[in-house]
């Protein structure tokens, strides 16, 4: 029996801050670390201070940028994605036409840049594992990517009927390789 998940106009709000902060946090982290290690270098080479505040400014501003222009982003793609999942596959399906241009680009940059890949389909017979974790549903492939995500279908809470799909889930857990993180 195939099951079509969705998230719902009204949540996608709720979905888009949600991932958007959490891809901020970890830009954060990582742009802090490249600030420590520019103002250690200013500082053993004596270099004016002003430049470590003129670069703080440039990449506060851009993660300011990105937290104001993320959710918008996220939530158009979110609109147009369908998830299925049936006896045989799981499968993230993206509708390209319904996207925005900036959007339409953004996909095909990633696709042809890095590789990955928002429409994915994981066989159940490939299916290494299925994680059940506070705000979503983690399927990974025994082939996976950690790099560009290829092999890992991320399905979000705010789905409908995403209480029924877990009930499915602990069901057929050993078909699925259940583990749930949510305990």
């Amino acid at each position: 029996m195939e099951r079509i998940y969705k998230v719902p106009e009204h949540r996608i709000e709720e979905y888009s801050k949600r991932e958007s902060l959490r891809k901020i946090k970890i830009i954060a982290k990582i742009t802090s670390v490249i600030m420590l290690l520019l103002l250690i270098f200013i500082l053993v080479k004596g270099l004016p201070f002003f430049l470590f505040a003129l670069f703080f400014g440039v990449f506060s501003a851009l993660i300011l940028l990105m937290y104001v222009i993320m959710p918008f982003q996220i939530g158009n793609i979110e609109k147009m994605k369908v998830y299925i999942l049936d006896s045989n596959k799981i499968e993230v399906i993206l509708n390209k036409r319904g996207l925005n241009t900036l959007n339409q680009i953004g996909a095909e940059r990633v696709n042809t840049k890095y590789g990955q890949n928002i429409e994915q389909k994981i066989n159940i017979n490939s299916l290494k594992y299925t994680q059940l974790r506070k705000n979503d549903i983690k399927f990974v492939c025994k082939v996976y990517n950690i790099f560009n995500e290829n092999g890992i279908i991320l399905l979000p809470q705010e789905v409908d009927n995403y209480e029924s799909l877990v009930h499915f889930l602990r069901n057929n857990s050993e078909e699925f390789r259940l583990e749930d993180k949510t305990i």
